[in-house]
């Protein structure tokens, strides 16, 4: 079939110079015409015809009647009477040629079986020629044959039966030429469908693989299938590849793939449609296509080809309606400004045009070529480019959705609950490890909050947390969640986290101080930071699922945190978090020995005076070891001593609230003296 567009080409190329002699009442007239400049001919024109008979060649006499090629028998007249598809033949041209040398012949497919003579011997054949229909045997392939030493005038004789088809004859050109040009022409029909052929299975594969891979998408899968079958059909027409990889297959078999790769590559054609620009088809128009199909398809499957080579006649008609709907349809489409019709309109339209030439060309309404390959290309390199783009972008929109999801959901953490990506993301899914937690909460904010209007409340939030959050990314952290003005964030990088926690906290003080100089409304954070063991996982319901963190870390961190306002520190943390913390890499003062609720024992509570203003920090480093002897003191029961030496420590520093503080806790056990298995903590 691709032959026939090359063959196409050839004759309008052809058509620009000289025309080319035609059959006259059996007669071709070559001696002007040079077969190695001018090209090979078709010897189309009135052949000389003997109906009804199949007789020997080499007794031909005067013709009774003549006959039009190329074209069916169909429809045309011999002797005055009609002729029918159904038959025998003889049919005969002779060829004057220029010179004596070497000449071939292609004769395109016959129906359906014939037997070549030149002059008078025979030379090949294509299936098996009888004026019975048991004993006929039909086959369709073209048929070469290369003439080494013929003389001035050569004879050609057709020996034609056809008993199997609704139409019979000569309906393909018959080519004379040079046998280099000739051989060239035949590998070039063949390499053209091969290449056909192969770049459909290529790009039915390759979309293939991409609905497998994401199968709420259909139009892959469907252009998949429409590139199988335009595959499968082009194996069954022009060179007819598929006698060539199975030369065992039959007449009926033969042509059943032929009629049936027609009618589902036009039904999968449809669908295909139906599924890239959805919407646009009505679902009766789509049905109608479908079951139309889907009824000739089964006419091919129970009946024999006698029956099921009318149904072409009804695919037409049918394809002609759908044809004009589909173009009315996209084209409202365009008007409405969906995205992609006009790509599919343009391709559409260029297959359209060719399947009318081929509708047209096999009613013999046109003498042209068949361009289904043509057709097929047209449609299938602009879709195929049409959901390039639309995956493109699709992933493109994908990616863009991940960015954002990264906003509300750290990558760190869906690393934990989602091995396999976002997608992987399951209600429950749940782990347990040893992390730091950091809780950073601005203090007096409802009173902020209030002198506020809501959008500048908003600003100011979005001006001040950008700069907070900065240093829990730059040492390695991520934030699990915004709580209003409050901040939680994880630190998970092995051995070091509560290191990289402390370092943010003191960091994020930094930047407060930072923001603070250039805004016009000052705020103080705390940041409580303990490391412990926390779980976490997904909480909510299948349509509306959180990330959250749960455990003792959590729930510690934020205590400590409210601890800050009541010792009057920046940043507090646990005796825990403190012994996994090289010795020396911060400055710390210890402030108290607390018992939480929900904890067995006891938590050391140490101020990171990093986080201070340099004076600040100065002036409470100096009170840490006169804090650690008074703490001493207490966890001994010795009441009183400590209170001495916090006397000392709050003359000296009597703005310090945590020494105000240990001291009135003192006071307290002096006053009502624990049990004496107390274990030196006081209540958080």
């Amino acid at each position: 079939m691709t032959g026939r567009i090359l063959l196409l080409l050839l004759l309008l190329l052809a058509a620009c110079g000289a025309p080319a002699p035609r059959v006259e009442d059996g007669v071709l007239d070559l001696r002007g015409w040079s077969l190695e400049d001018d090209g090979m001919v078709r010897l189309d024109g009135s052949w000389d015809l003997w109906w009804g008979m199949l007789l020997d060649p080499a007794a031909l006499g005067e013709a009774p009647a003549t006959v039009r090629v190329p074209a069916s028998w169909n429809g045309q007249e011999a002797a005055g009477k009609p002729l029918t598809g159904r038959g025998v033949a003889t049919t005969r041209v002779r060829v004057l040629l220029p010179k004596a040398q070497p000449v071939a012949l292609h004769v395109d497919s016959v129906a359906t079986a014939c037997e070549l003579w030149i002059d008078g011997a025979f030379v090949g054949g294509r299936g098996v020629v009888s004026p019975h229909r048991d004993e006929g045997r039909p086959y369709l392939k073209p048929l070469l044959v290369e003439i080494d030493d013929p003389g001035a005038e050569l004879e050609l004789v057709l020996r034609i039966s056809n008993h199997h088809y609704r139409k019979g004859g000569l309906w393909h050109p018959v080519l004379l030429g040079t046998p280099g040009r000739i051989q060239r022409l035949r590998t070039f029909y063949r390499v053209l469908d091969g290449i056909l052929v192969g770049s459909l299975s290529v790009l039915a594969l390759y979309h293939l693989s991409l609905w497998l891979y994401r199968r709420e998408d259909e139009a892959p899968v469907w252009f998949a299938l429409f590139c199988l079958l335009a595959a499968a059909r082009t194996t069954a027409v022009g060179e007819t590849l598929l006698l060539d990889v199975l030369p065992g297959v039959g007449w009926e078999a033969f042509n059943k793939v032929k009629y049936l790769s027609l009618y589902a590559t036009f039904a999968v054609f449809t669908r295909f449609l139906d599924t890239l620009l959805p919407g646009v088809l009505h679902r009766g128009w789509v049905r109608f296509a479908m079951v139309g199909c889907g009824l000739l398809g089964g006419l091919v499957v129970l009946t024999p080809v006698e029956v099921y080579s009318y149904t072409p006649i009804v695919f037409q008609t049918v394809f002609a309606v759908l044809a004009i709907y589909t173009f009315v349809a996209m084209a409202r489409a365009i008007r409405a400004g969906v995205e992609g019709v006009a790509w599919v309109l343009g391709a559409f339209l260029a297959m359209m045009v060719i399947g009318v030439n081929d509708i047209l060309y096999a009613n013999e309404l046109v003498r042209t070529a068949y361009l289904y390959p043509i057709g097929v290309l047209a449609f299938v390199f602009p879709q195929s480019f049409m959901l390039s783009r639309r995956l493109s972008l699709a992933l493109r929109r994908v990616e863009g959705l991940s960015a954002v999801f990264r906003t509300f959901v750290p990558g760190q953490l869906v690393a934990r609950v989602a091995q396999e990506g976002p997608e992987d993301i399951a209600l429950g899914r749940a782990r347990a490890e040893t992390l730091t937690t950091l809780f950073a909460d601005i203090r007096g904010f409802t009173a902020l909050s209030e002198s506020m209007t809501p959008a500048a409340l908003l600003g100011f939030l979005n001006a001040w947390l950008p700069e907070a959050c900065a240093p829990i990314r730059a040492h390695g952290g991520f934030v699990d969640k915004f709580i209003g003005d409050a901040v939680l964030a994880l630190f998970d990088r092995a051995e070091r986290h509560p290191e990289d926690a402390l370092a943010a906290a003191v960091d994020m003080q930094r930047a407060t101080d930072a923001f603070n100089a250039r805004a016009g409304t000052p705020v103080a954070i705390g940041v409580g930071v303990h490391a412990g063991r926390v779980t976490i996982g997904t909480i909510g319901s299948r349509d509306r699922m959180d990330s959250t963190v749960l455990g003792e870390g959590v729930t510690l961190a934020t205590w400590l945190e409210g601890a800050t306002k009541t010792y009057g520190a920046r940043v507090l943390t646990s005796g825990e978090t403190v012994a996994r913390v090289p010795e020396g890499r911060f400055r710390l003062r210890p402030l108290d020995v607390v018992r939480v609720n929900g904890r067995p024992l006891p938590v050391w509570l140490y101020e990171v005076l990093d986080a201070e203003p340099e004076a600040v920090a100065a002036r409470k480093a100096a009170t840490a070891e006169g804090l650690s002897r008074a703490l001493a003191l207490r966890a001994e029961g010795r009441f009183i001593e400590a209170m001495a030496v916090l006397d000392a420590l709050c003359a000296a520093h009597p703005e310090d609230r945590a020494l105000a503080v240990q001291r009135a806790r003192c006071q307290a056990l002096a006053d009502d003296p624990p049990p004496w298995d107390w274990d030196g903590a006081v209540a958080g």
